[in-house]
């Protein structure tokens, strides 16, 4: 009897072990169904919670397909036909690389096609990044003084052609408002001594104000910036000194209407 007693508690224990194994293996198997069932589920992206007041995040403005807000061109440099139905809108800065990269590669053709066949008017409006090209407004200074004079796009031709003497290879040039008065005031027909009193009394300063907050109004972010005008007034954004192609394909849609 003792005997069986003792049997029995062996094969109970076993069975409880057994038990347990199962368990065990069944838990294991479960956790592996849910991690492989999570590793293909798409997982929302938590969401923003306002933020602090006194700690408010500015939003940097975004460029829109069709800006529509106020553009006075009255006092801007214009070349072209006065009749030409297109206007393209130059927001540029006489320091920045990438415009000087637009002077010398698309600007050349769009002028020669479009600008001196009077198809479109070119209109310049100054956007000077003063944080990082600090000779863009003292530059701006002495364009739209020799403006004055009517000597804007001479000036604007030499800033540009004076900078690719000093560095063909395209990078940013550093240099001064003295600088750019000697280059400037070296065009045939231009009174240096008035440029310079001009540039240095900074008398253009609330035009190339006016510019900015204007280009910044039409989703202007960074230079070049281009506003597109139609016959009907619509607009087209083009940003940064896209190939010419891109300005031809924009301009000829807008002459076809």
């Amino acid at each position: 009897m003792t005997e069986h007693i003792q049997k029995g508690l062996q094969y109970l224990a076993l069975a409880v072990v057994l038990a347990s194994i199962i368990v065990s293996v069944a838990l294991v198997s479960s956790a592996n169904t849910v991690s492989t069932s999570l590793a293909g589920a798409v997982v929302a992206a938590p969401v923003a919670t306002a933020t602090p007041s006194g700690n408010l995040a500015t939003a940097t403005p975004r460029a829109t397909a069709t800006p529509t807000a106020e553009l006075d061109l009255s006092a801007a440099p214009l070349q072209g036909s006065v009749d030409a139905k297109v206007t393209l809108v130059e927001f540029s800065d006489f320091q920045c690389p990438f415009c000087r990269r637009f002077y010398n590669d698309a600007y050349q053709n769009i002028k020669q096609d479009y600008v001196d066949t009077g198809k479109i008017n070119h209109a310049w409006m100054n956007f000077p990044l003063d944080s990082i090209h600090p000779a863009a407004r003292p530059a701006a200074y002495v364009a739209m003084c020799a403006g004055e004079q009517g000597k804007f796009w001479e000036a604007h031709e030499k800033i540009f052609d004076e900078q690719n003497t000093l560095e063909p290879s395209g990078n940013t040039v550093s240099f001064t408002q003295a600088d750019a008065i000697e280059w400037v005031g070296t065009i045939a027909g231009i009174d240096k001594a008035a440029l310079e009193t001009c540039a240095n009394n900074a008398t253009p300063d609330d035009q190339i104000q006016s510019d900015l907050q204007q280009g910044i109004a039409n989703g202007i972010t960074g230079t070049p910036g281009f506003l597109l005008i139609g016959p009907n007034g619509e607009r087209k954004l083009i940003s940064g000194a896209q190939p010419y192609a891109v300005f031809k394909s924009a301009i000829d849609a807008y002459l076809a209407a």
